[in-house]
C-alpha cells in the first residue's frame, strides 16, 4: 500500500500574516526611505501656517538671521528685552521723548565758586535745563557775595530764580554791612511744571557799585506729585 500524500493546507490567519510578513520586508526601505527631511523641502516654500504654534524656539533660529523686519510692529514689549541688553546706540537719535522715560524723581543742578559781577540786571549766575512730565520743581539757591573795599558806600544784590523765563519766587536781597564782609543768602520754592523742557536760572541784579557774587548753587529735584504754589513778585 503506498503511503499517501497529506494535502498541506494554511489556515486564512497564517496566509494573512505571511502576506503582512512579506509586505514589510519588501517596503521597509521603502518607508524609511520616504522620511521628509530639509533637503526635500523647496525654499521658501513653508509658510507659517505649516508650522505648529509654539513648535519653533530660539534654539531653531541662526544667531543675527532675523531683522526688525521679521517682527510684527508693537508685537514686543518689555518683557521681550532682556534687562540691561539695550544701550544709547540701541536707540535712534532724537526717537525718544519725555514720555518714553519712567516718570520718577531726578536731580539736576548747577553752580561755581568762582567770583564774578552781580551784574546791572538780572545777570545769569547759574542756569540747569532738562524735560520732564508732568509735576513739580523743588528749587533750592544759595549765593555768597560781597561789596568790593574801596567801593563808595554799602550796596546790596537783589536775587530770584525764574522758571522758563517767568518769576516764581520774590525777589530776595542781601544787604553788605562792611567792605569786603560776605554776606550769603538762601532760598526755596516748589513750582508746579507741564510735561516738556524746562530751563530754571538764579538771577542777580547789584543794587550800588562793585557788588561781587563769591559762590553760587542751584539745585532742582523733580518729583511727579506733590502740591506747590507759584508767588510772583
Amino acid at each position: 500500500m503506498k503511503p499517501r500524500r497529506l494535502a498541506t493546507r494554511s489556515a486564512p490567519v497564517g496566509i494573512a500574516v505571511l502576506v503582512a510578513v512579506a509586505v514589510l520586508g519588501s517596503a521597509g526601505g521603502a518607508v524609511a526611505g520616504s522620511m521628509i527631511t530639509g533637503a526635500q523641502v523647496k525654499n521658501g516654500s513653508l509658510t507659517g501656517r505649516d508650522l505648529r504654534d509654539g513648535s519653533v524656539a530660539g534654539a531653531d533660529v541662526g544667531d543675527g538671521s532675523l531683522s526688525g523686519g521679521d517682527v510684527g510692529d508693537g508685537s514686543l514689549t518689555g518683557g521681550d528685552v532682556a534687562d540691561g541688553s539695550l544701550t544709547g546706540g540701541d536707540v535712534a537719535d532724537g526717537s525718544l521723548s519725555s514720555r518714553d522715560l519712567a516718570d520718577v524723581p531726578a536731580v539736576w543742578g548747577a553752580g561755581s565758586d568762582q567770583p564774578a559781577s552781580a551784574s546791572a540786571d538780572d545777570g545769569v549766575q547759574a542756569t540747569t535745563t532738562f524735560t520732564t512730565e508732568k509735576g513739580f520743581l523743588h528749587l533750592t539757591a544759595t549765593l555768597e557775595a560781597e561789596d568790593e573795599a574801596g567801593s563808595a558806600g554799602f550796596g546790596s544784590v537783589l536775587y530770584r530764580v525764574v522758571v522758563d523765563g517767568r518769576r516764581v519766587t520774590p525777589v530776595h536781597h542781601v544787604e553788605f554791612t562792611a567792605p569786603g564782609a560776605t554776606v550769603p543768602g538762601a532760598l526755596t520754592a516748589v513750582v508746579p511744571v507741564a510735561a516738556g523742557q524746562h530751563t530754571v536760572a538764579l538771577l542777580t541784579t547789584e543794587a550800588g557799585t562793585g557788588s561781587v557774587v563769591q559762590a553760587r548753587e542751584l539745585t532742582v529735584v523733580y518729583a511727579p506729585s506733590g502740591g506747590g504754589t507759584v508767588t510772583v513778585s
